[in-house]
This record gives structure tokens, C-alpha cells and sequence, in this order.
């Protein structure tokens, strides 16, 4: 799978993109997503994009900050979550900056309360994660008096999906196959939708992920090699 890096930065679902690759490079469970983990690689990803002087969307800096603040809520001392508080800031100082309007967001970063119990936290797979940023993302009518916005994890099955992709990875007759063979077509929805069953097959190690360089052609090596 080639991808110019500044085609992807130009996407309005870059953010989704580094997600993915994260969570595949990092070897996060997609069933049951390291909030903290993930957090950490998502900004240290995009600190890397400034140093090298690359324009960081404002969507990409935007998901930054929700993810900051959800880090934030699932904290369950209370004297902890004070603490990161303090962090946050912080950390969204150094994203956003002071003085740069248009590297900042232009989109007001919703107020996050999650529901759930404080000492049994549910699990969050990548499923929930990205439907949860994609509807806190989009654009909404500005009011004087800001209503939190909930985040209510639904179960979301793609078992069905899964089986089918690995039943088309087993029959085919090549080693090494491209991610590119098993694309419905070449747009960025099947893309994703073939990317994130394929990240639970590795996952559960039915698969091996392959890609020399980030951003480069990524291959699939299923188990029976």
C-alpha cells in the first residue's frame, strides 16, 4: 500500500490514518485499546511531523486533544486526575501553541464525559474509538453555554468482516500478499474497513503485517507460511 505522506496530511482523515498505523506498529490489542499507550504515540507522532517542519492538519491536532482528554476522564484516583489536569494543559499548550492561529484547531474541542464505571472501566476496541472521534469531529453550532458531550461505547461486532477477509487470505496461492489484493477498490472507506479486521487478525496472530518503511507498500503473510 504506497501513500505519499503529503497526500495523507492533505486528507481530512489523516488523524484516522495515524490511528491505524499506531495501533498496527505499536501492537495494541484492537479489542481492547491502551488509551494511554495510544495517547502518548498519537502526540509523540505529531511532535515528530512539527520537527520536520511538516504542516499538521488541524483535524490531526484536534483528535490530539480528545484523546488527551479522554486519557484524562478514565483516570480513576481523583488526586491523579487532578494532576494530569495540570498535564493536559500543558500538553495542549505545546500542540496547539500561543501565537499560531492556523496551525491550532479551528473547531472547538468537545467536553468529554464517559459512561462508566469508575472501577471496572470498559473496554474500548478500535472500532469504538474511531466512531467516537468521527461523531466528536464534526461540525457543530456554536452556543453561548457549552453541553458536554457524552461518549457512549456501543458494542461493535465485525467478526463477520474478520472471517470473511482471513477466508480470502487463506485461499489465496501467494506467500506474500499484497495489502492491495484485498481492497474491494481503492478508496480510502475500503481501505480502512480491509485495514481494521486485518489488524485483529494480527492480532490474534493468524497474520503477519509486513511494511519496510512507514507509509510503503504493506504486505500479509498468513499463518500457514
Amino acid at each position: 500500500m504506497e501513500l505519499n505522506l503529503d497526500q495523507i496530511l492533505q486528507s481530512e482523515r489523516a488523524w484516522e490514518y495515524v490511528l491505524l498505523d499506531i495501533v498496527r506498529s505499536e501492537n495494541l490489542d484492537p479489542w481492547d485499546i491502551d488509551i494511554s499507550r495510544l495517547t502518548a504515540k498519537y502526540t509523540e507522532r505529531i511532535n515528530q511531523m512539527k520537527e520536520f517542519d511538516l504542516k499538521v492538519p488541524a483535524r490531526l491536532l484536534l483528535a490530539a486533544a480528545i484523546l488527551l482528554r479522554m486519557k484524562s476522564d478514565r483516570l480513576v484516583d481523583s488526586e491523579e486526575r487532578e494532576a494530569y489536569a495540570e498535564l493536559l494543559r500543558g500538553d495542549e499548550e505545546f500542540l496547539f501553541g500561543d501565537d499560531d492561529e492556523e496551525s491550532g484547531p479551528s473547531e472547538e474541542v468537545p467536553l468529554l464525559t464517559l459512561i462508566t464505571k469508575r472501577k471496572h472501566l470498559r473496554k474500548i476496541t478500535l472500532e469504538d474509538l474511531i466512531g467516537k472521534l468521527e461523531v466528536s469531529m464534526r461540525p457543530k453550532e456554536r452556543k453561548v453555554k457549552v453541553e458536554p458531550f457524552v461518549l457512549v461505547f456501543d458494542e461493535v461486532d465485525i467478526t463477520e468482516q474478520i472471517e470473511e477477509l482471513y477466508t480470502k487470505i487463506m485461499e489465496s496461492k501467494k506467500d506474500k500478499i499484497p495489502f492491495d489484493d484485498l481492497l474491494p477498490s481503492k478508496t480510502r472507506e475500503d481501505m480502512i474497513n480491509t485495514l481494521m479486521p486485518l489488524l485483529h487478525l494480527a492480532n490474534d496472530s493468524k497474520v503477519k503485517l509486513v511494511q519496510e518503511k512507514l507509509f510503503e507498500d504493506l504486505y500479509v503473510l498468513s499463518e500457514k507460511n
